[in-house]
């Protein structure tokens, strides 16, 4: 069950992040906030996509031939990284009024979903036993959408950055106790699940 939820949970804040801060909140801060037209918002946004697909391909190749996908506490690791990145551009976000500081933006924003979407779809092997996969995988697409629609909210970056810094702070903390800290008890959880 601890497998279970520790999957959900990642899995639906990635979703969540990704539905409304990445697709909508960036729209309106090219817009909005640097002036951009949309055209060049949705062309950094198809360059986000493409270099985020290339990211993506080296971790995954990188982390099966340094023998990363087999070892939990590796990925564990590698995902605080990303979630440490994540939470560092979603609070610089809203302070952002250039195209330069945009891109720069949507570079770094590429290169943490490029490590995190193959570094969090591992993760489905030591948490997820096969046979629930598919109802794991509804349940997580349930959620984060229900969660992306329930929560009535102005579709703009400073709603969006305060809600997600609000919301990461104490996944950067849960994340960071599973990645380095040592005990007896945890130790025998993560070893079972890496298992």
């Amino acid at each position: 069950m601890a497998g279970y939820g520790l999957f959900v949970a990642l899995m639906v804040a990635g979703y969540y992040y990704n539905i409304t801060f990445v697709q909508l909140g960036l729209i309106d801060l090219g817009t909005r906030l640097v002036g951009m037209s949309e055209t060049a918002v949705s062309i950094w946004m198809a360059s986000l996509a493409l270099v985020t697909l290339v990211v993506a391909v080296v971790t995954g190749v990188t982390m099966d031939r340094r023998g990363w996908s087999t070892d939990l506490r590796t990925k564990l690791r590698l995902l605080f990284g990303v979630v440490c990145l994540q939470f560092g551009l979603t609070l610089v976000a809203p302070m952002i009024r250039t195209v330069p500081g945009f891109g720069t933006w949507i570079v770094l924003a590429s290169i943490g979903l490029g490590v995190g979407f193959p570094v969090s779809f591992s993760l489905a092997i030591n948490l997820v036993p096969v046979p629930d996969r598919g109802y794991v995988a509804a349940a997580i697409t349930a959620i984060a959408y229900f969660f992306a629609n329930a929560i009535p909210l102005s579709w703009s970056i400073d709603v969006f950055s305060q809600l997600m810094v609000a919301a990461m702070a104490p996944g950067v903390v849960v994340l960071a106790v599973l990645s380095f800290v040592r005990f007896d008890r945890l130790d025998a959880i993560l070893d079972t699940l890496g298992e």
